[in-house]
């Protein structure tokens, strides 16, 4: 029997993009899988992956030429291919997804990582906003499935657009961390995007505030150079080092040598109040206490396993306090440290993975019984 081909249309640097890699790599032990994403000057793509990659190239790297560029190379490279199921990550690929859905007469399945509609960068842009909301309602509408990071989101989106939005959350795959041989200074590691609403600029200012702790700021983003220019106008160099992005092989290696994983958001965007991040895994998985803002889905999973803590008076000096209070309590912080080892066995993808094949599953056996129906009549 022929194995079903799963398309994958992704606007990120596929090798960054952990949810895209867990995912992808899951889906090959039952399908051929070809991650379709965005080539940027750095991007590599690892030979070891299970899949297949695709980076396509654009002029602009952001913005709607950006948007229209990517969408645009991803319908001439897709439409005249056999796929069986395509998958699209957030609207910014729902275009592309909708015309090689109607060109091929695949599956549709649609992911959303974020409420993409809330994030902080559309604020106030009300016209944009409509937009990309009208494109996402279209592209559930025609969607076979759909499932996101979390069930706050999927209950929203649910009640945004109708149908049921499944949850596949961010959780890292099984390995062993290496050993956590930490830093010799009391160190804050953040890993993730450098945009706004992620509160760097205020973990600057904790770091001006705490002067024996070393801060690293993994990523990059919208707002690295001007973190960067921060860091240097503020004379902080030598305590805050701007990592840039780094492969998750490298991150796994990094990350449990810090003592401390920030991950404080902006409160005013919905999207950031509902999420929960790969990084609050990651660090948790790799030993790693973390500080978090006090919003839903942080607070319930905290609640389970007590792997950091969460803030609700988030100004800088209590930031400072709280990370201060946190490093001169051994006994507290221990207690973190062995909560995050506990985490492990439960906060792993193997789970998310046996859920989310069983529902790639059943759109492959439908799929499959229409093209037969189809083929006999």
């Amino acid at each position: 029997m022929r194995r079903l081909k799963i398309y994958v249309l992704v606007s990120t640097d596929i090798s960054h993009d952990q949810r895209v890699i867990r995912i992808a790599t899951s889906l090959s032990q039952h399908y051929e899988v070809m991650v379709v994403g965005h080539q940027k000057a750095d991007s590599q793509v690892p030979a070891h992956y299970a899949f297949d990659a695709q980076l396509l190239a654009t002029n602009a790297n952001k913005g709607p030429r950006f948007y229209f560029e990517l969408n645009r190379a991803m319908i001439a490279s897709c439409s005249d291919q056999h796929i069986d199921i395509l998958i699209c990550n957030d609207p910014d690929t729902l275009c592309a997804g909708l015309q090689i859905r109607r060109k091929t007469k695949c599956q549709l399945v649609y992911d959303s990582h974020e409420l993409f509609t809330d994030v902080p960068e559309l604020r106030g842009k009300h016209l944009k906003k409509s937009i990309w909301r009208y494109i996402e309602a279209r592209g559930v509408a025609r969607s076979s499935l759909c499932y996101t990071v979390n069930e706050t989101i999927a209950k929203e989106l649910s009640a945004r657009y109708g149908g049921t939005f499944h949850t596949i959350k961010n959780l890292p795959m099984r390995h062993q961390p290496p050993s956590p041989l930490k830093e010799e200074k009391f160190t804050i590691i953040y890993q993730g995007a450098v945009n706004a609403g992620r509160r760097l600029k205020d973990l600057v200012r904790v770091a001006e505030i705490l002067s024996d702790i070393q801060v690293w700021i993994v990523g990059d983003g919208d707002l690295f150079d001007e973190i960067s220019e921060m860091v240097q106008g503020k004379s902080l160099s030598e305590r805050v080092v701007m990592l840039g992005k780094m492969t998750p092989q490298d991150l796994k290696l990094l990350t449990p040598r810090a003592h401390l994983g920030y991950n404080l958001l902006d409160r005013s965007s919905k999207s950031y109040r509902w999420s929960l991040a790969n990084k609050f895994f990651d660090y948790a998985y790799g030993g790693v206490p973390s500080i978090n803002s006090d919003f839903p889905e942080y607070r319930n999973h905290l609640k389970e396993y007590e792997t950091g803590i969460a803030i609700l008076d988030d100004r800088v000096e209590q930031i400072a306090e709280s990370i201060d209070d946190l490093r001169s309590d051994e006994q507290r912080y221990s207690y973190l440290v062995q909560q995050c080892q506990l985490a492990r066995s439960e906060w792993s993808w193997d789970r998310e993975q046996e859920k989310l094949l069983a529902l790639i599953d059943r759109v492959a056996i439908d799929y499959s019984s229409s093209s037969d129906k189809s083929a006999s009549t």
